[in-house]
């Protein structure tokens, strides 16, 4: 069985890509992080009730387009503000979600802790890395609601990142990085924030070198190696 899986980047939203995305959703019982087409076919096929009936510890990673779809509405007419938005969206999938944007938003329902329940410890250097990532993300994140009094959701904002990133390809980066934390042991919602906070740290390196307007998803991957290694040093 895999650690990990990421689904969509690349995929289309053919007949095959979604048997594909039903099939995983019908059996897989790990760390899950949709992105991209897999969020086009769950907007698509109407697949929340899936997502919520699942097996799977998933994590959606929507931009603010693709979250409006996933809400059945128009991204043309939502005026939705992003707190509103994570909140709808974690009402309507009880999964981990990622709002990509200025300031990404992380968030989860209080209630619905699968990752908790599946967590895994791995052993070795890379566990430790993993855990050292998540310590430091935690400690820069911002968390928005204090308690369930105040909302059903636990959310944070991420404080690293620059407009340089809004290019092609950079989220697909992104699930990458959370799902390859998420096989490596953290739980999922811990693994997207730190996954979060390095791919934003990654970007900042990459615009200090080519400048926010040249900077492509490419030198986003390339930085990844030193943005870790600022962190675990820092």
């Amino acid at each position: 069985m895999y650690d990990a899986v990421a689904f969509g980047p690349g995929m289309g939203i053919s007949g095959k890509s979604t048997g594909m995305l039903w099939r995983i959703l019908q059996i897989f019982t790990g760390p899950l992080v949709i992105d991209a087409d897999g969020l086009n076919i769950i907007a698509k096929m109407d697949f929340a009730g899936m997502v919520r009936a699942c097996d799977a510890d998933v994590t959606i990673t929507p931009h603010y387009g693709e979250a409006c779809r996933l809400l059945g509405e128009n991204p043309g007419d939502c005026a939705m503000d992003r707190e509103s938005m994570i909140e709808a969206l974690i009402d309507k999938y009880r999964c981990n979600v990622v709002l990509k944007g200025a300031g990404t938003l992380v968030g989860r329902h209080n209630v619905c802790e699968k990752a908790h329940a599946k967590a895994r410890v791995n052993e070795g250097d890379s566990g430790e890395v993993s855990r050292k990532l998540f310590r430091d993300a935690g400690e820069v994140s911002r968390k928005l609601f204090r308690d369930a009094g105040e909302s059903s959701c636990e959310l944070f904002r991420n404080t690293t990142g620059n407009p340089g990133m809004a290019t092609a390809g950079s989220g697909d980066v992104l699930t990458g990085v959370a799902a390859s934390l998420a096989g490596q042991g953290l739980d999922s919602f811990e693994a997207a924030k730190a996954g979060v906070f390095i791919h934003g740290k990654a970007g900042d390196i990459a615009a200090e070198e080519k400048g926010e307007y040249g900077m492509i998803a490419g030198d986003i991957v390339r930085s990844l190696p030193y943005a870790i290694k600022e962190i675990c040093d820092g």
